[in-house]
């Protein structure tokens, strides 16, 4: 496992959680009638957390580019799939690995306290916000349930 800080994470991070929020939000007020006129947005996760800005990494966003650029050149992580996640109270994300993949990160756009940790094969790891965390994708890891509101993590796989 990998930590590393990521400098620019005052530029990137409300971006990221807002792009969350509403995509979250577009989701939940479309109606059946409506699922035709949009592309997918949110997906449900085993455990209720919300996968959000899929594919982020394909957005041409510059402050997002900027993100995986500095990934690749520092670690030579070069991302294949990428979304935000969102975890609000009672959700979190069951047992599971990525094992199609080298590595999978996690980087913490917001973490309120008393937000659950990411649990790396049997190992619970606190993730900060601005902070990145990468790990051989075929480990297994999950959250827990959350006893708050607003956990939010880019995630991403190479």
């Amino acid at each position: 496992m990998i930590k590393l800080d990521y400098p620019y994470a005052s530029e990137l991070n409300s971006l990221l959680y807002q792009i969350s929020k509403d995509d979250i939000e577009l989701s939940n007020s479309a109606s059946l009638n409506d699922i035709n006129k949009f592309e997918v947005r949110t997906v449900k996760v085993p455990g209720d957390a919300t996968l959000t800005a899929l594919n982020i990494h394909k957005k041409g966003i510059k402050e997002v580019d900027r993100f995986f650029n500095w990934l690749k050149e520092l670690k030579g992580i070069e991302v294949k799939r990428s979304w935000v996640i969102m975890y609000n109270k009672g959700q979190g994300a069951d047992k599971h690995n990525h094992k199609e993949y080298k590595t999978t990160f996690s980087y913490g756009v917001n973490i309120p306290e008393g937000s659950s940790s990411l649990n790396i094969s049997g190992e619970e790891i606190k993730l900060s916000v601005g902070e990145v965390i990468s790990f051989p994708g075929k480990l297994f890891h999950h959250v827990l349930p959350s006893d708050v509101d607003g956990r939010c993590i880019l995630v991403g796989h190479g």
